[in-house]
């Protein structure tokens, strides 16, 4: 069960920062309040409704730039607005299109929340990384069925020991 809650926290996060700060616009323009582009400035929060009626906020924000094979990415951190210490996601990529992502690695520690202990009993890292060598294209909008071939070289570091 607490592995469960575990990964649903972590995807929950990961999404959260997918979705919200790839750079470009807001929602579809036939919304009632499009918003502008995600830019340095922006703060974006959200609330989870965890198992057992618990709520975990997020907020996000461009907390500065990474570069990826010589492009500039803007660096997308997911924290806890409470509690900044326990643990972060980043996403590094941009929004090329409404639907289409330019991804280039990420990463997450939890190291310092009040899950770490649940993840160390399940043999789960609290920290990982991924730094592609090049940036990978995302479409999501592909036909259903319709496989999307990619290929990519990068380092992946699980654990808090730096070994890739």
């Amino acid at each position: 069960m607490h592995h469960r809650i575990l990964m649903h926290q972590q995807t929950a996060a990961i999404l959260c920062f997918v979705v919200a700060g790839c750079g470009e616009g807001g929602p579809p323009l036939d919304v009632k309040s499009p918003y502008p582009p995600y830019s340095a400035s922006t703060r974006a929060s959200y609330v989870l409704a965890a198992p057992g009626g618990k709520k975990v906020f997020f907020s996000s924000r461009v907390a500065g730039e990474k570069s990826v094979a010589g492009k500039s990415m803007p660096r997308v951190r997911v924290t806890n607005p409470d509690d900044e210490a326990a643990g972060h996601v980043e996403f590094y990529g941009n929004l090329l299109a409404p639907s289409r992502i330019e991804v280039g690695g990420g990463e997450y520690n939890m190291s310092g929340s009040d899950i770490a202990p649940i993840a160390a009993a399940l043999g789960v890292p609290t920290s990982a990384s991924l730094a592609l060598d090049a940036p990978l294209t995302v479409d999501f909008d592909v036909p259903i069925g319709v496989p999307q071939t990619v290929e990519v070289k990068g380092t992946a570091i699980l654990g808090e020991n730096g070994q890739p």
